[in-house]
């Protein structure tokens, strides 16, 4: 089975904690980086070469929407889901204006957050198997909210198929 690579982005230890002790039981998912600003995520990201990033929107001394562009422009394949405090229109459109590939509340429960990650990861190996093969791969999920049962960690998740 393939595994998502995966880079956390975030100056908050305890939501970097969270995030690695979410992502470290998901068979499907593996931390390939850490980073405790913008600036340092997109070299990392150059170095390890995820699949998707994990970005806090509002870490210190960062500009969230910069920090985006600046991931999306050196690392164009690389799925970047933002993790924003509170749902505010604002934060989410620019957010999207900046490049996200989606976003994620800080708070959600694990199976939220593990949901949406997995869909991003998802639509990072069909991006690279368009841009590969100009085929037309699709992200292989069963119902409504975009998620089928993965066996491998008794839990729900999305499964790529080619």
């Amino acid at each position: 089975m393939n595994r998502h690579r995966v880079l956390i982005a975030s100056d908050q230890m305890l939501m970097g904690a969270r995030l690695k002790a979410l992502l470290r039981v998901a068979s499907d998912l593996e931390i390939v980086g850490e980073a405790a600003d913008a600036q340092e995520a997109v070299h990392v990201a150059g170095t390890v070469k995820p699949d998707l990033v994990l970005m806090d929107f509002s870490m210190r001394h960062t500009d969230g929407t910069k920090a985006i562009g600046d991931m999306k422009r050196r690392h164009r394949e690389v799925q970047v889901i933002v993790l924003v405090a509170r749902k505010s229109q604002e934060y989410i459109q620019a957010a999207q204006d900046a490049g996200a590939d989606g976003f994620v509340l800080k708070y959600d429960n694990a199976g939220e957050l593990l949901t949406a990650i997995r869909l991003a990861a998802c639509m990072a190996v069909v991006d690279q198997r368009r841009r590969q093969a100009r085929g037309s791969p699709r992200c292989g999920v069963s119902d409504k909210a975009g998620v089928s049962p993965n066996r491998d960690d008794g839990g729900w998740g999305t499964r790529c198929a080619s």
